[in-house]
């Protein structure tokens, strides 16, 4: 959210504010006002009080959410108040909408996108080449693939090494030396490290929750001109495979694509400078100013309405 709404800042019209905490402040004009929940577990009578009071004062409520509400049983006890008892919604993929359509049907989407191109900084030392792995929660998903990428680095020997973000498993798994791993980090070290790397490993298994999530790994590595070998899971439905990134499906598919790009350098490199093209033309924020500030101006416009269905929703 921080991004999205410094670029919309750039609007004189708008003025913006990003709190840790819900505070709500009474106004005493007329002054369209809108407050963004990013990700909130509106639970109970907590929960509840809290969006009467953004009400009372005037706001008009929206949540952003961009995981699967079924992976949080607080959430589901609680009636998804969070979309349910709000005005509008916003995410990140079509497919998340169909998950949240349900609750609420007022559903904008926007997808991740970034403010600026990072400095190209990879690709100095070939053939030697370094897959980047950092994500949260991702256990499942590259288990049945760590004896390709040991077999792999086995034959590889020098020519690859892993620079591995949070992930600790992940890393004690990796039957090689030529390993680093790196604790949860800021963002800002997230990019240099994943910028400093020519491969980035983006596995997803097919699961409910795995197909609603968004492809912002894939644009965080291509705007670094990274290559992306990831899951045909969530980046096979929007990204161009052979020209973008390589997809796989499974460990065999994975084992030959990852021995490819380590045999065809050049390749990777291309991948990359595709890649970070692409982002370049179509996912910067600076694109999305215009339509987000068109939604929030249309939800303000209709407020009367949305309030009087997000009454009917709540029963009164």
């Amino acid at each position: 959210m921080v991004h999205p709404l410094q670029a919309i800042s750039t609007d004189p019209a708008f003025q913006t504010t990003v709190s840790g905490e819900i505070v709500v402040r009474p106004l005493h004009d007329d002054t369209p006002r809108i407050f963004v929940l990013h990700r909130p577990a509106l639970i109970g009578a907590y929960g509840m009080q809290m969006l009467q009071s953004l009400r009372a004062a005037g706001y008009l409520i929206i949540t952003e959410f961009d995981d699967h509400p079924d992976h949080f049983e607080a959430m589901r006890r609680s009636g998804h108040l969070s979309f349910r008892g709000v005005h509008a919604l916003q995410t990140s993929t079509a497919a998340m909408a169909e998950v949240l359509r349900p609750y609420n049907p007022e559903i904008a989407v926007f997808p991740n996108a970034l403010v600026s191109l990072p400095e190209v900084r990879n690709f100095s030392g070939m053939p030697v080449m370094t897959l980047f792995f950092g994500a949260l929660n991702r256990e499942r998903d590259w288990q049945t693939l760590m004896p390709a990428i040991n077999e792999v680095a086995a034959q590889a020997g020098e020519r690859l090494q892993f620079q591995v973000v949070h992930d600790r498993s992940f890393f004690d798994a990796l039957e090689t030396p030529r390993k680093a791993f790196t604790p949860t980090c800021d963002y800002e070290t997230y990019m240099r490290l994943l910028g400093s790397s020519e491969i980035c490993f983006m596995p997803l298994s097919d699961t409910p929750f795995n197909r609603a999530k968004s492809d912002l790994k894939f644009i965080e590595a291509a705007s670094c001109r990274v290559a992306p070998l990831a899951s045909t899971v969530v980046y096979g439905d929007s990204i161009e495979d052979g020209r973008t990134e390589l997809l796989f499906r499974d460990p065999a598919e994975f084992h030959a694509r990852l021995l490819r790009l380590l045999a065809m350098p050049e390749l990777a490199r291309d991948l990359g400078d595709a890649g970070r093209q692409q982002v370049a033309a179509h996912r910067m924020l600076a694109y999305q100013v215009a339509p987000r500030i068109a939604w929030y101006r249309s939800l303000w416009a209709r407020r009367e309405m949305l309030d009087e269905a997000l009454r009917a929703r709540m029963g009164g």
